[in-house]
């Protein structure tokens, strides 16, 4: 039995970069849903269909510690900064203006 490594990067993209539909959190990235938040829907039951099975694997994503490897694999919404206030990959910067010795925080920085 083979793996389609391709297909399965795909469906693993896919799921990080969809917005939450509903909720406290509606508009948000998957992947950058609180932890508590996707682990109280695995505790209470993810929805049905597509998005549960989404949410499902952005929460082995997170329970695996691997939101680090897939981050910088998303396009981030143009001009858009993400969840944690960094500027996202392949978001042009004009360090022109900043400050001597001021440093732009991104999403390999810790918080």
């Amino acid at each position: 039995m083979s793996i389609d490594l391709e297909f399965l990067s795909e469906e693993v993209l896919k799921a990080a970069g969809l917005r939450m539909p509903f909720g406290k959190f509606e508009g948000t990235r998957l992947i950058d849903l609180p932890e508590p938040y996707v682990v109280w829907f695995k505790q209470q039951g993810f929805p049905k269909g597509r998005l549960g099975e989404q949410m499902a694997l952005v929460y082995e994503i997170k329970a695996n510690g691997l939101e680090k490897l897939i981050r910088p694999l998303l396009e981030p919404a143009p001009g858009a900064e993400n969840i944690h206030g960094n500027v996202g990959p392949g978001t042009a910067v004009d360090v022109s203006t900043e400050e001597p010795g001021t440093q732009v925080k991104t999403d390999s920085d810790p918080p």
